[in-house]
């Protein structure tokens, strides 16, 4: 019966110290996502695009990774005639063109930093806009998702393994 009890006991502290390790596990495992979605991304590298928070309540571990530009969506599912979901700009260029093209303010480009070639820049009663095309998806967060899918168990293993 002695033996019985050490067994129990001494599980008891392998399970308690996982529970310890599992936000640094989840941690690398985050890490590891943001990269390959960085990696999946089309255009900017910067890692400020792509992040991700760790939660931790009544001993669940919780990793969430997500981004924080607004085109995202646009990146990730195309544009127009081109886009994998419905569309969602309502004007009046935008339909009457066939859903190809449409005018971003440039006020509103420079102010989230987008990089568009000035060759689109028009200029309509006096304020400039820049000529939208419709583009295809380039997923970056949906292949990441299935990579950590087929990777995540491996990932969590290794780094409660070294800690």
């Amino acid at each position: 019966m002695d033996a019985i009890i050490k067994r129990k006991s001494y599980s008891k502290s392998i399970i308690k110290n996982i529970e310890k390790k599992l936000p640094s596990a989840m941690e690398a495992l985050m890490e590891f996502a943001k990269k390959e979605a960085l990696k999946n991304k089309r255009g900017d590298k910067d890692s400020s695009l792509i992040l991700f928070e760790i939660t931790v309540q009544n001993g669940e571990v919780t990793g969430r990774l997500y981004t924080n530009f607004d085109y995202a969506l646009f990146l990730e599912y195309g544009t127009g005639t081109k886009a994998e979901m419905s569309h969602i700009g309502h004007t009046e260029t935008f339909k009457e063109s066939g859903y190809t093209y449409w005018y971003l303010p440039k006020e509103l480009a420079d102010s989230r930093g987008l990089d568009i070639n000035s060759s689109r820049l028009i200029n309509i009663k006096g304020e400039l806009f820049y000529i939208m095309y419709a583009t295809q998806p380039y997923p970056f967060m949906r292949p990441t998702a299935f990579e950590l899918e087929s990777k995540a168990t491996k990932i969590f293993a290794e780094a409660l393994k070294e800690d």
